[in-house]
């Protein structure tokens, strides 16, 4: 009779652990899922509304330079150098119109660090005297002057600003690079303009590297998630808010993340990778300038969070 009520006791014992261990069990399993769930849609939201940001300004950059080169289109088929009539204008009234053109729409764009409007030398040189075009720079915040244009002449590579709209007759977003002159870290917008349906020059607009990653630098993940910037073409980080990417020398700027890439190019916007020693979890979306904005937090904070509730459920269960 004792033997039977020790069994049935015992019986029962390992009955309630066995169901107080599946119960555990299958709550740990729903509260990781729901967390990783969580911490994704914060992700993706957090990466969202740092696009959303990130694009306005852009596009409030790209509207000022196409208004301009919009103007400059209309005002050059006005120029007649061999018929100048009460209708029409001359070389120098055009610059000084597109000049106050850029002076009213530049006063008005966060960022501008100069603008400028460079004629194609093959129009220029067979113009008598200086008609290269302007380009004004506000480096100290106190207001624009005109600087000394540049020569571009012969360097299709370095002045990709100039010479990509005019062979492919598109506005371009660049990614960071410096200056000529002014040893000023910058990205540029640039559109092409025409003179009856041919190439003219170009109008473009130069914003501070630095401007671009304010407009993600309070996006905040968990305690340690952050956002920076990629560029599209091999996914080299442009912008991160810790790392001062492009003061480093090019040989030790840091690797593109293991199989982040590959991730990437297949276009997988969730993409888990480890970079610096640190393995993280990240959410993308592609911007209106050929870069993309990544929000990352580390993995380890992740489990974190559900960890933490599950081993109080195991606590309590016990």
């Amino acid at each position: 009779m004792h033997s039977i009520r020790t069994k049935i006791t015992l019986l029962n014992i390992i009955s309630i652990v066995f169901a107080i261990f599946v119960s555990a069990l299958i709550s740990s399993i729903y509260i990781a899922n729901f967390g990783h769930r969580s911490v994704e849609q914060t992700l993706s939201l957090s990466c969202e509304t740092g696009k959303n940001n990130i694009n306005y300004y852009l596009k409030s950059v790209e509207q000022s330079v196409n208004t301009v080169s919009s103007l400059i289109d209309k005002k050059l088929d006005n120029i007649d150098d061999s018929d100048l009539t009460i209708y029409q204008m001359d070389f120098a009234t055009h610059m000084d119109e597109a000049k106050f053109f850029f002076a009213e729409l530049s006063e008005n764009t966060n960022g501008v660090l100069t603008y400028y409007y460079r004629i194609d030398p093959a129009i220029s040189k067979d113009k008598k005297g200086n008609q290269d075009g302007f380009w004004f720079t506000n480096l100290d915040g106190e207001g624009f002057v005109e600087h000394e244009v540049t020569d571009i002449s012969d360097d299709q590579f370095e002045c990709k600003w100039f010479y990509e709209p005019k062979n492919t007759g598109k506005p371009i977003w660049l990614p960071p690079y410096i200056t000529d002159n002014l040893d000023a870290v910058v990205i540029s917008y640039n559109v092409p303009v025409y003179r009856f349906e041919e190439f003219y020059g170009v109008v473009g607009i130069e914003i501070s590297y630095h401007t671009l990653g304010e407009q993600i630098k309070n996006i905040k993940v968990l305690k340690s998630g952050f956002a920076y910037i990629i560029e599209n073409e091999k996914g080299n980080i442009i912008y991160h808010p810790f790392i001062d990417i492009l003061s480093m020398p090019e040989e030790e700027r840091p690797s593109i993340p293991d199989g982040f890439y590959d991730e990437f190019s297949a276009g997988n916007h969730h993409i888990s990778y480890t970079f610096q020693g640190v393995s993280k979890h990240s959410y993308w979306l592609k911007l209106s300038n050929d870069m993309s904005i990544v929000v990352c937090v580390p993995i380890s904070e992740i489990n974190g969070t559900w960890q933490l509730i599950v081993w109080q459920i195991v606590i309590g269960a016990i």
